[in-house]
């Protein structure tokens, strides 16, 4: 009777992988189709199974062997998984080799003559299928993430355009100050990934709202006031980016998520001053797969972001060009592939020279590869960094700071490699921001293009990791974000850090 049973659960992983493979691209299933798929899905392999074991035979142990040739529908668990987080290369390719698997087991079960091997055998082949399964499945979703895409060159016309950008940058003088500081303000006691705007008269940042919900603020810096211009929209709406003049602010948001897809971000484009009148926000993305961590490029009306799309990541840009009567983005290039790793934009310097994105393992060391756009010229900055990491230039790109953590979870030692995977479970689980690190906060500050110096921030680095930084435009204090763990949840806090200057 056992292994009727054992080849009824066996079948409901690829029943609900049948279902999504069958629904991709078209209308999104709900889970009682699902569900439904998954109980139709175990209903076929027991009967399957049933009929095989009528075939004339005289082996006594033949309901054993199908039970052990039914785990290989287990493989459809980690291919389900890969398909709910957006993995390449989709459920109809990992149904076709699931199913493939599975009728090649269950025709061999009923030739085989030998015996079955008792509970430890079919043990030990669940957990073959469970294990090995996750490892081909992770496997091929690598391959085809690192091969998917290339990186883009600049041509000409951007190359030029960089350059003009370059040459209208008034430079100024680069701060003289030590690499201390001298004075430390907490400006809030919450909120995180802090954005300055309006020559430093505006703090954007996203913070709980009444509901517990992440709403985008902003702090007038002069009166202290702060005001939500988010709040009443659904979702967790997170990492602002206003651009100079602080008039728009683009932020992501997960209120386009669903169970299917529960790592799908997009990005919102807000107007100040009709959010002031209760206007709500605007969606400017519809890719199918995570848009965040928006940045405002040098170039006016210009983004880039972070996109993990057909189980790869890649920095993208954009231009916001005026349609049905607000701001949406036009047609989007890719900046930066990040292959197998994951990849999001850090910042962009206001001269245009220096583009610096974060590649690796979210949970753990990544690297900070910052390239001058117009001549795909290497620059150095900083080379340890994590998803909490931040990243500021001040107003001529002529300085910059980095805020980062150090890991503190053997997960952060998993390669580079497998970044496309766990960046979309990391989202998941809770949102991507401080999982695994150490609760202190690094500051590195520099010149560009040179190496940066640790800037001691006192007692205040033991606090909490960084969830973001803003550089001063003229290079001699900076905002800086920090969270650590709660008794009811992730504290957070704002910081004004004034460096010892001449």
């Amino acid at each position: 009777m056992f292994w009727r049973s054992w080849c009824f659960v066996a079948g409901l992983a690829p029943g609900a992988l049948a279902v999504l493979a069958l629904a991709s691209g078209g209308r999104e299933p709900s889970p009682a189709t699902v569900e439904l798929g998954a109980a139709a899905g175990g209903a076929l392999l027991l009967l399957a199974a049933i009929a095989l074991a009528r075939r004339p035979h005289d082996e006594p142990d033949r309901g054993a062997h199908f039970a052990r040739a039914a785990s290989a529908g287990l493989v459809a668990v980690p291919a389900l998984a890969a398909s709910l987080l957006g993995l390449a290369p989709g459920p109809r390719v990992l149904f076709a080799g699931t199913a493939l698997l599975l009728v090649t087991a269950m025709l061999a079960a009923s030739r085989r003559r030998a015996p079955a091997g008792g509970m430890a055998g079919q043990l030990v082949a669940a957990l073959a299928a469970l294990f090995g399964g996750s490892a081909v499945v992770l496997l091929l979703a690598g391959l085809l993430a690192s091969f998917r895409s290339v990186d883009v060159v600049p041509d000409d016309a951007i190359r030029d355009a960089i350059l003009d950008r370059d040459a209208s940058i008034e430079t100024v003088a680069l701060p003289s100050c030590a690499p201390r500081a001298q004075r430390i303000e907490v400006l809030e006691p919450f909120g995180a990934h802090p954005r300055l705007a309006a020559g430093g008269r505006e703090l954007w940042f996203d913070a709980p709202g009444p509901d517990g919900r992440r709403q985008i603020q902003r702090r007038l810096r002069a009166s202290g006031e702060v005001r939500c211009l988010s709040c009443g929209e659904p979702g967790n709406n997170r990492h602002p980016a206003p651009n100079i003049e602080g008039t728009v602010v683009v932020f992501d948001t997960d209120r386009h998520a669903s169970w299917l897809r529960p790592n799908d971000t997009e990005l919102q484009l807000l107007n100040a001053a009709a959010a002031e009148r209760g206007i709500p926000s605007r969606r400017i993305t519809y890719a199918p797969g995570p848009d965040e961590r928006p940045i405002f490029a040098p170039a006016p009306n210009t983004l880039a972001w972070s996109r993990g799309e057909g189980g790869a990541y890649r920095v993208v840009s954009s231009g916001l060009i005026s349609g049905h009567g607000s701001l949406q983005v036009s047609r989007v290039g890719t900046l930066r592939a990040g292959g197998g790793a994951w990849v999001a934009p850090l910042g962009w310097s206001p001269d245009a020279r220096t583009l610096a994105i974060v590649r690796g393992n979210p949970l753990g060391p990544a690297r900070v590869a910052a390239r001058d756009p117009a001549t795909d010229r290497a620059v150095a900055l900083g080379e340890t960094a994590t998803t909490a990491s931040a990243l500021s230039f001040n107003q001529d790109g002529g300085w910059y700071a980095l805020a980062t953590a150090r890991r503190s979870s053997a997960a952060g030692l998993l390669p580079a490699r497998l970044g496309f995977a766990v960046a979309p479970a990391l989202a998941v689980l809770n949102g991507g921001d401080g999982l695994a690190f150490h609760p202190r906060t690094e500051v590195w500050w520099g010149a560009t293009g040179t190496e940066p110096s640790p800037v001691d921030l006192g007692e205040s680095a033991a606090w909490g990791w960084p969830t973001g930084i803003s550089l001063d435009g003229d290079g001699t204090g900076f905002v800086l974000g920090q969270r650590r763990p709660g008794a009811d949840g992730p504290e957070d806090r704002l910081i004004a850090v004034r460096l010892d200057c001449s």
